[in-house]
């Protein structure tokens, strides 16, 4: 019986981990957060590793289909007091890689999530640790003939189109500025 209640555990505790902390959208320190994503697995990262970092990331690996990466769909969906949107990902390729962030309120994702409806940007990721700062009204101009309802947020997505080959990504340290 009681292992029957522990995937319910494992919710309450995360969902006490986002009330008590609204701006952290995700740092994999406490369970039932790698839940949140479409894909992923938490590891541990080794010293070398590490350098400003947690102890652990999500660690999605990426193939060579058009669009590889994954989607977080479970966290503080107002984003209206924020100034910026940080998060910091690991290139483990050896050359640089072309990120995409998209980010959609919930507008968007009832027109259908058409292109020109959401947030779009592209990061360069040199090899290793790389930060990424967006800045919340960049965000709610995103849309090609609206605002973005920031206190709307519904998905964040990063992803890459047409790898050149099988790799993996890291992230850590996604919240609110």
């Amino acid at each position: 019986f009681i292992i029957e209640l522990l995937p319910l555990a494992v919710l309450l505790v995360d969902y006490n981990a986002i009330i008590s902390q609204p701006r952290l959208l995700a740092d994999f320190e406490s369970i039932g957060q790698t839940s949140r994503w479409n894909r992923g697995e938490t590891i541990q990262l080794t010293s070398t590793q590490k350098k400003n970092h947690h102890h652990s990331v999500l660690k999605v690996k990426l193939g060579t289909q058009r669009y590889e990466g994954t989607s977080l769909g479970y966290f503080p969906r107002n984003w209206a007091d924020a100034n910026n949107f940080h998060a910091e990902v690991f290139n483990a390729d050896k050359r640089p890689e072309e990120l995409h962030v998209k980010i959609d309120d919930l507008t968007a994702i009832k027109l259908g999530n058409p292109y020109s409806e959401r947030f779009n940007s592209s990061q360069r990721l040199t090899p290793g640790w790389n930060t990424i700062d967006i800045p919340t009204p960049l965000i709610r101009e995103g849309p090609a003939d609206r605002r973005m309802d920031l206190t709307q947020i519904f998905s964040v997505t990063l992803f890459f189109v047409d790898r050149q080959q099988p790799g993996y990504m890291l992230i850590d340290n996604l919240r609110l500025e």
